[in-house]
């Protein structure tokens, strides 16, 4: 269970920012505006954010956040990612 709420977080200023995984979680993530702004924020601040599972493919790969960088996701996702030579099936 969550501490709070993400309508009620007023401070964003995170350290990170991780995504677990769950393919349904993962898509709920994607669609979540106010997750996606705060995600966004952080890369352009040059902070840290992970995911893991679905979440590098449903979230990080349509976001733009994966150009130029390696990353691998659940076996189900991975044809997802735009690169897949650190992928392992």
């Amino acid at each position: 269970m969550a501490d709070e709420r993400l309508d009620q977080i007023t401070d964003s200023d995170f350290d990170l920012i991780a995504l677990p995984g769950g393919a349904d979680g993962a898509k709920r993530f994607y669609e979540c505006d106010q997750l996606k702004s705060m995600l966004t924020a952080q890369r352009n601040q040059d902070k840290l954010h992970a995911a893991i599972c679905a979440s590098p493919a449903v979230v990080l790969e349509p976001l733009g956040f994966l150009k130029r960088k390696k990353a691998t996701s659940h076996p189900v996702f991975v044809k997802q990612l735009s690169d897949q030579s650190y992928t392992q099936i």
